[in-house]
């Protein structure tokens, strides 16, 4: 998706999740525009890269979506 921003992707994910989403997702909502905004106007570093990731996972997780794909291993060392 050429010329995508990550303040656009986030955009298109809440449209996408109008229906689900509620007040109480409003924290998560704001931490990944600010950290979209930081991506965008300051280029892409690891550590905010990893927030973003993280972040957008767990709003995921909120959500009730199933994640096949690999295992978050600070994550699974945290839940034991």
């Amino acid at each position: 998706m050429k010329g995508m921003s990550f303040v656009t992707s986030v955009d298109k994910f809440v449209e996408n999740k109008t229906d689900t989403l509620t007040d109480e997702h409003l924290p998560a909502i704001v931490s990944l525009y600010h950290m979209a905004e930081d991506l965008d106007n300051n280029g892409v570093t690891g550590p905010i890269v990893s927030a973003f990731g993280l972040a957008y996972r767990n709003l995921l997780k909120e959500l009730g979506h199933k994640d096949d794909g690999p295992v978050d291993e600070l994550e699974a060392l945290l839940t034991r």
